[in-house]
């Protein structure tokens, strides 16, 4: 049976009903992107029922943001325990953004620390504590840094690990930034207290890739002052070789850092101190005897550099006139201008 309608205008009612049904498609995305975005920003600082009534318009709690966050790692950064109520039936706690952080590492890394210990509780049913971010830290190492006691304390039960190191073979004796509790008789309790936690969940012999122990670090870095080496001193045995054969004496020597050898001399014996180091005076005390040790260095090396300085004839420079100037002068018109330190870096 031949069609009574022209073939043109059958094509043109295609293509209208094309145009409608892409408009309609269009309107739906853009809605379902405005609906994602108003759980975002609820997830931030909104309530549960504003979470919870998006939901059931249809936001989709597994979009991210262009950082990669979803709903559930925005109202875990902002502390919105509202919505990360709402928010944990559907969340993923293994969901990662670009960062490589979950929503329980973003949790123990930002507001206050005190809880963290809350947020462990909420998160940690549905994620991976073993996951570690872009920079090798796991949850307990970001709650360790930040000292949020009640959080490594339940982090520490629930590794796998007694021992845990991340993927450098850093343990929680070996991190770089330590806490600050304040100098008052609380914060000197709650510093004891971090000690004694990460005591727990640390071998103190533990070397790291370049075979340093926690002891050995302390020294190295000079990062915390004499204050972690003189936490860690009753903890560890200063004369504990590495696989390198090295103590932490041996360490400080080596980079000059008399101020850890005069504190390793009041732990270790005399003999043992005295044979690490050359030879002196063997009726000095250890701490003398690294007091001395120091002051000689000192003084060879002022001598050394004064020895140099007297070597080496004061440098000259021909100006345009070919007349001699000090070198520490520069020509008027300023073409030769001296470089700073910077520039030279």
């Amino acid at each position: 049976m031949t069609s009574l309608i022209p073939a043109n205008k059958s094509e043109s009612a295609s293509h209208a009903q094309e145009a409608v049904g892409e408009k309609i498609a269009n309107r739906a995305e853009g809605r379902q992107i405005e609906l994602d975005e108003a759980l975002l920003l609820a997830a931030k600082n909104g309530a549960k029922e504003q979470v919870l009534g998006l939901m059931a318009l249809g936001a989709n709690p597994q979009a991210a943001n262009r950082h990669g966050n979803t709903a559930l790692m925005v109202a875990a950064r902002n502390q919105n325990w509202e919505a990360i109520d709402a928010l944990l039936p559907t969340g993923d706690g293994k969901r990662t953004n670009r960062w490589n952080e979950t929503a329980l590492i973003i949790g123990v890394g930002n507001g206050s620390p005190d809880s963290f210990g809350r947020m462990v509780d909420l998160l940690l049913p549905i994620s991976d504590p073993s996951h570690a971010d872009r920079q090798k830290d796991t949850a307990l190492f970001i709650a360790a840094r930040n000292g949020a006691l009640e959080a490594i304390e339940k982090l520490l039960a629930a590794s796998a690990d007694p021992k845990p190191k991340n993927a450098d073979g850093t343990t929680l004796l070996m991190l770089r930034d330590i806490p600050f509790f304040g100098a008052d008789e609380n914060g000197q309790k709650r510093e004891r207290e971090w000690l004694r936690l990460v005591l727990k969940g640390s071998d103190v012999n533990a070397e790291d890739a370049v075979g340093h122990t926690a002891l050995m670090r302390a020294v190295w870095w000079n990062a915390h002052g004499d204050q972690f080496l003189k936490m860690l001193l009753p903890h560890c045995d200063p004369t504990h070789l590495n696989s390198q054969g090295k103590t932490a004496l041996d360490v400080a020597a080596e980079g000059k850092e008399w101020w850890a050898v005069e504190e390793l001399a009041k732990h270790m014996p005399s003999a043992a101190f005295c044979k690490a180091l050359p030879h002196l005076d063997k009726e000095q005390t250890p701490v003398a005897y690294a007091r001395a040790y120091a002051q000689t260095e000192a003084n060879e090396l002022s001598a050394s550099v004064e020895k140099t300085q007297k070597a080496r004839p004061p440098k000259t420079s021909t100006s345009r006139a070919g007349e001699a100037m000090p070198s520490n002068e520069s020509p008027a018109d300023g073409d030769d201008k001296p470089r700073s330190r910077a520039n030279r870096i």
